[in-house]
């Protein structure tokens, strides 16, 4: 049971915080803060939130890195692990976050010489089956095409590069 006086961050202030780069200038402390809670991983144990009589489970509160990345830098969730690398970059902490660092490696290291995402066995498109991100991913609709599959992966990673300074050669 979460305390009812703590009042952890939610994804919505993360993301509003993200698009809001004069907030971020004038609480840099606070986004120093926010990177090494973000390190942390989330706890093992289930948390619930009570609201009078019920017990939710949450949805949209963090508890330390939402993406579960094992050692290596692999996710189950690559969606909601591309959403996230994104809005820690967008804060400018993504190098802070260790095992964000690690995700990011791993998924530029399934990239092929033209920078397409193209991981080994990549059969269906990703999906995701965490609603924070409904809003966000897939970009385009349903298709059968091998190409549709990366797309969205693909534009995400260039975008976090484009964020991050890295040049980008657009062929």
């Amino acid at each position: 049971m979460l305390d009812p006086l703590t009042y952890p961050p939610t994804v919505f202030s993360i993301e509003m915080l993200a698009f809001m780069p004069a907030v971020q200038r004038e609480r840099a402390g606070f986004l120093e803060r926010l990177a090494a809670y973000f390190s942390v991983p989330t706890p093992r144990r289930s948390f619930f939130i009570q609201a009078g009589k019920k017990v939710f489970r949450p949805m949209f509160e963090v508890l330390g890195d939402p993406m579960h990345a094992d050692a290596q830098g692999r996710v189950s969730d690559v969606a909601f692990a591309v959403y996230w690398l994104e809005l820690l970059t967008r804060l400018g902490i993504v190098r802070q976050v260790p095992i964000a660092v690690k995700v990011l490696a791993r998924l530029y290291s399934e990239c092929d010489d033209q920078g397409i995402w193209s991981p080994a066995g990549l059969r269906v498109m990703p999906k995701s089956t965490n609603p924070v991100i409904s809003h966000y991913f897939p970009l385009e609709g349903p298709g059968k095409s091998p190409a549709q599959r990366q797309t969205d992966v693909t534009f995400r990673l260039a975008l976090i590069a484009r964020l991050l300074g890295v040049s980008l050669n657009v062929v």
